[in-house]
């Protein structure tokens, strides 16, 4: 999926699970209005901001999709990129800093530390979108 697809299904749906090693490391659910200048692909693949972009502000991270339907055990803590090429979600952990779990795609600045077996996300296509509603619904 390139950047046009990605960011068209998260402003369908804008909850996105990320995956390292063939397990679920969080899902990500956006909980305010998305702009219009946001590019959700940019902000999980190459750099972190927090422009639009605040824990509990704008978005909560969970540790497993049963957490993020139910809305119970967000994570509390969250930084952002200092500099390009360190993905989603920086070091933000669940109740504290979590080092080296962030995503950075394969050949650029920086390699994601500990992936032995792949890492990526997933997007929500179907009506069970785990986000309260579309913040762009009509």
């Amino acid at each position: 999926v390139g950047e046009e697809e990605f960011n068209s299904l998260f402003n369908y749906c804008p909850a996105v699970r990320y995956q390292r090693n063939g397990q679920v490391h969080s899902v990500y659910i956006r909980t305010s209005e998305i702009p219009a200048d946001f590019n959700a692909y940019s902000i999980f693949t190459y750099q972190w901001l927090s422009p639009n972009n605040k824990l509990s502000e704008d978005f909560n991270i969970y540790s497993s999709e049963g957490d993020a339907r139910s809305r119970e055990h967000a994570w509390t803590f969250c930084n952002y990129a200092l500099q390009s090429d360190v993905g989603y979600p920086r070091d933000c952990g669940p109740t504290g800093y979590t080092a080296n779990k962030w995503f950075s795609m394969p050949g650029d600045k920086f390699n994601a530390k500990d992936v032995w077996s792949g890492s990526g996300f997933e997007i929500w296509t179907a009506p069970d979108c785990p986000a309260d509603q579309c913040p762009n619904d009509p």
